[in-house]
């Protein structure tokens, strides 16, 4: 599970990287990433 999961994100950088050659869209993707991880890890301890 964990080796699919750094996979779809390195596919999601690729792509990313492919279609846009400015760095402030990394650095939002690695935000977004980052914020829904926390909102999950958070929501998991409240509802579990």
């Amino acid at each position: 599970m964990g080796f699919s999961v750094v996979g779809l994100g390195l596919l999601g950088l690729t792509i990313i990287s492919l279609f846009f050659e400015d760095s402030h869209v990394w650095l939002g993707f690695a935000f977004g990433a980052t914020s829904v991880a926390l909102f999950l890890r958070v929501g998991g301890g409240i509802f579990t």
